[in-house]
This record gives C-alpha cells, sequence and structure tokens, in this order.
C-alpha cells in the first residue's frame, strides 16, 4: 500500500504540474505579432558630425547611427529604443559618448562640435568603455566619427 500511495502522489504532481504549465500558457503567454523590420543598409565608411546627423531616425529610408567614442555603429536593430519615440531617440545622428559616460539621458550632454572627452574623470571613462562593449556585441560597426 505504500508504493501505491508514492505512486498516487507522483501521478497527481505530475497532473498538477502539466495543468498549471497548460493554464499559463493559455492565460498568461502573450501573443507576439511578427513583424518584418526592413533594416535600410548603407557600406561602412567614417561619418562628420554633419554626415551624422542624417541618420537621425526621421527618414525610414536610411538607419539610424549612433557615434561612441570615435566609432560609428547602426543601432537600427534597436529603432524602438533609438527611433522618433523611444527611450535614446536624442542619440540618434549623434555623438552620445559624452551623455553616455556621465548616465545622462537629456540632451544637456550632446555635442554639436568635435568632442575629445579629454575632461572625462575616470570612472566615466569607465562607463563609456562599458557602453562601447555592449555597443560592439550588438550593433554593426560602420566606420569612425571625422573631427571634419
Amino acid at each position: 500500500m505504500e508504493v501505491e500511495g508514492i505512486i498516487n502522489a507522483i501521478l497527481l504532481g505530475a497532473c498538477l504540474l502539466l495543468g498549471y504549465l497548460l493554464l499559463k500558457k493559455i492565460f498568461f503567454t502573450k501573443e507576439e505579432k511578427v513583424v518584418e523590420i526592413k533594416n535600410p543598409e548603407i557600406e561602412p565608411r567614417d561619418f562628420t558630425l554633419k554626415e551624422l546627423l542624417e541618420f537621425d531616425g526621421s527618414d525610414p529610408n536610411k538607419p539610424i547611427l549612433v557615434a561612441l567614442n570615435g566609432n560609428v555603429y547602426d543601432v537600427t536593430v534597436s529603432k524602438a529604443m533609438y527611433g522618433p519615440d523611444g527611450l535614446y531617440k536624442q542619440f540618434a545622428g549623434r555623438d552620445a559618448s559624452r551623455a553616455l559616460a556621465k548616465m545622462d539621458l537629456s540632451t544637456n550632454s550632446l555635442q554639436d562640435e568635435w568632442d575629445d572627452l579629454s575632461d572625462l574623470e575616470q570612472d566615466e571613462k569607465k562607463i563609456l568603455q562599458e557602453w562601447e562593449e555592449k555597443y560592439q556585441l550588438k550593433y554593426k560597426l560602420m566606420g569612425k566619427l571625422l573631427k571634419e
């Protein structure tokens, strides 16, 4: 009788687990829409700050580019973040180095002129390096940011 009780307990547990998983899938799984995103591409090249402004996400036929620590990255795959309605929209088409180093999401740290970042504190340089490592893993390197 003890063996039957153990088997019944195991079967009951398995049924409860399967029931839970089934209910979870039915009631708590969000349906995801499959949206085909066409990422406009351009050939990798170097960019001036003025040229970079053309790739700010306002033109759906152009990729979204962001400069970071002297490199330019194509962030179009994260259009929800860098596009016109995104949290990082202010960085699209700009050099975001100083802003990200200072963890400043406002436009206060964005420069319209070449920024050599020489006045950053050591901890800000470390933060910038961490951001760049993330960008290198996630985004395509398009070229260098030119001084003009």
